[in-house]
């Protein structure tokens, strides 16, 4: 909040000086030469602070070349460069040239007369903080402009335990990277991070697998803190959101609100105890449900939705009976409905939300609650939910295991298909090799209540990429491209491997993590291929839960 008083200030003293002194406002002076000096928080290590004081609220350009490139940042006359202004875009180990132009509210321009100079870190030799990044295909006259950002994760299967669990969990690191593969910003945090959402005022908040919510600046300092107030871990010291978890996903409304991911346990009676098997004994069970919260920045909750209230609580999905919940504090919870990814569409205030166990897409209106379509496979709905289902019109597949549902500028559906399983209990599963990941995108049509497949990405035209957990799908929205984070991937071929070999910590296959750039063509092309894999003794196993493409700091495009 003091970032934000500073800036209201300095905006309000703009006013003040144009009203009593116009000609000054003309006159943009230095009062003070700018200076440089690295960003005092060491979890953003690639950004400095130039400072000056000036007469009057200016305008400030920023020019930074390091040889190679050359970059420019804007700060509007709201920001006091006298509190520092945030020089990032910066790569590991190089030298950096920085000019300063200041403008009057008349657009009257000053420049100042001596450039700086700064050099950032090189770059850590520790494979454990930074991945490693290799470029196979970069086209960038054909990619969607501007830097990619990565919620990155890591896993040291050299550890064993509770040591390797502790190294994953203590762990989370944002980074942007460029179409070569190099960082040019990184944030590192306590915890593993899951969703990072680039906010309206330049900022990024992010969920955290210890059930917290964290907004930071560009310099890593935290602006706002929240926390599930029930959760397993105890009192945090942000603001308290009452719900179980946060986790997976987080967004901010175009009100300012943050909405969230959290969870409710609710027991059922005659409730499975196999995936696989129908007739396995039925008994009482504590289910894990999906609670969608919407918030404001001080704390106060503004809207809930609960899938248990609007969902089958017996309909379950393959995965349901694995341990997700119990290894995160929850002892015999099991996983009915994984929530993972959710769209705001403003044009109707509708909610969009991604069930993992459940293989569907809903459609929530956030006025009156009720569920408006479903999309997903069909089998195993109950009778009152049947009539929300969305029907194929024309030849599709459907997707499996899916994240990130997204509507894209066209208004279509784009998704991220993990296709795990490729099947629901209790039919049997495809084995991976059969199978692949892809992004897939649907043209619903909300009158007929019919769904319509209109563009999917190359599969085994080029390989068998699985991606088992995690992922993202994002719509470019000047090229038409589509951008996928494959969270966990690897490429299998084996025949004869299972679900239980691919699935198992370190089993089955050697996974990294891979994100590609498709043409929205059909068919579809690689424009760029990069993946983070770590091939050392001592291997460190890099995973991506998501990104985003990002113009430039402090901005991001949105559908």
């Amino acid at each position: 909040m003091r970032n934000r008083s500073s800036a209201l200030s300095w905006a309000a003293l703009a006013i003040a000086i144009a009203a009593v002194c116009p000609t000054l406002g003309g006159e943009p002076t230095f009062q003070t030469p700018p200076t440089i000096r690295p960003n005092p928080n060491p979890a953003v290590p690639l950004a400095a602070i130039v400072s000056f004081e000036t007469a009057q609220p200016v305008q400030t350009t920023i020019t930074v070349s390091d040889g190679e490139r050359q970059w420019v940042l804007e700060y509007a006359a709201d920001r006091n460069p006298a509190e520092g202004l945030p020089v990032v875009g910066m790569k590991y180990g190089k030298s950096h040239r920085i000019g300063v132009r200041i403008t009057s509210s008349q657009g009257v321009t000053a420049e100042s007369p001596k450039q700086l100079e700064f050099t950032t870190p090189e770059k850590p030799d520790d494979k454990t903080r930074i991945p490693p990044v290799r470029v196979m295909v970069s086209k960038p006259d054909r990619m969607e402009p501007g830097y990619t950002l990565l919620s990155l994760r890591r896993v040291l299967p050299r550890l064993q335990g509770e040591r390797r669990r502790r190294m994953g969990a203590t762990f989370g690191l944002l980074a942007a990277i460029d179409h070569n593969g190099e960082i040019v910003w990184n944030y590192q945090s306590d915890a593993r991070i899951s969703d990072v959402e680039p906010l309206r005022n330049g900022n990024f908040a992010f969920v955290t697998t210890d059930n917290r919510a964290t907004e930071i600046d560009v310099l890593g300092n935290r602006v706002g803190h929240w926390y599930a107030a029930d959760r397993p871990q105890g009192e945090a010291d942000g603001i308290p959101i009452p719900t179980l978890t946060m986790h997976h996903e987080i967004d901010e409304l175009s009100n300012g609100n943050l909405i969230v991911m959290g969870t409710e346990i609710r027991e059922y009676d005659n409730w499975y105890s196999s995936e696989t098997d129908p007739d396995a004994p039925r008994k009482r069970q504590r289910v894990m449900g999906d609670v969608i919260v919407e918030f404001t920045r001080d704390g106060k909750v503004a809207w809930v939705w609960k899938a248990l209230d609007h969902l089958d609580p017996y309909r379950i999905g393959y995965e349901t009976f694995t341990n997700y919940w119990i290894n995160r504090g929850f002892p015999g919870a099991w996983d009915w409905s994984h929530g993972n990814g959710f769209f705001h569409d403003e044009r109707d205030d509708s909610l969009l939300i991604s069930f993992r166990m459940q293989d569907a897409v809903v459609k929530v209106d956030r006025k009156t609650g009720e569920i408006v379509w479903i999309l997903g496979d069909h089998s195993g709905w109950p009778l009152h939910l049947q009539p929300k289902l969305l029907t194929p019109d024309g030849e599709m597949s459907w997707f499996y295991h899916q994240h990130m549902p997204q509507i894209t500028s066209k208004g279509t559906l784009l998704l991220f298909d993990n296709r795990t399983f490729s099947a629901r209990p209790f039919a049997p599963p495809l084995r991976p090799a059969q199978t692949w990941t892809r992004a897939v995108e649907y043209e619903i049509n909300e009158e007929a209540r019919s769904v319509k497949q209109v563009w999917a990405s190359q599969g085994p035209a080029i390989d068998r990429l699985m991606t088992f957990a995690m992922g993202e799908a994002d719509a470019m929205p000047t090229t038409g491209n589509v951008l996928l984070f494959y969270g966990s991937a690897a490429v299998v071929t084996d025949m004869s491997l299972d679900w239980e070999d691919v699935l198992a910590p370190g089993g089955g296959q050697d996974r990294g993590t891979r994100i590609r750039e498709f043409t929205g063509t059909d068919p579809s092309e690689v424009v760029w291929d990069i993946d983070i894999y770590d091939s050392s003794e001592n291997q460190v196993r890099w995973g991506i839960y998501g990104g985003a493409r990002i113009t430039q700091f402090g901005a991001h495009p949105k559908n």
